[in-house]
């Protein structure tokens, strides 16, 4: 029951995490157009996608740190549990 809890706490921060995610897209994107729109050269807009490329790796590996952060905390839980016998996963019943 204590290891369902934990994995339902730590599937709340992954759907946490993907909806921060998703909320700071669009707005990203409106302060891109807006910089496209306000070039003054076309060669201005053509490097846009380019100056955003670090930007954007770096947005992924922050993504992909918390979430591994967030996977290995739950790995890290579930492994602490107490380890079984042979004895108690077998199917015949006790006497």
């Amino acid at each position: 029951m204590l290891l369902a809890a934990e994995a339902f706490k730590d599937f709340d921060k992954l759907v946490e995490l993907n909806f921060q995610t998703v909320r700071t897209s669009p707005a990203e994107n409106e302060e891109l157009i807006a910089k496209a729109t306000m070039a003054n050269e076309p060669q201005a807009v053509l490097a846009l996608p380019a100056t955003q490329l670090p930007v954007a790796a770096e947005k992924v590996q922050a993504y992909w740190r918390h979430f591994y952060k967030i996977v290995s905390g739950t790995h890290a839980s579930s492994s602490q549990l107490p380890k079984l016998g042979s004895n108690s996963l077998s199917m015949t019943p006790r006497r």
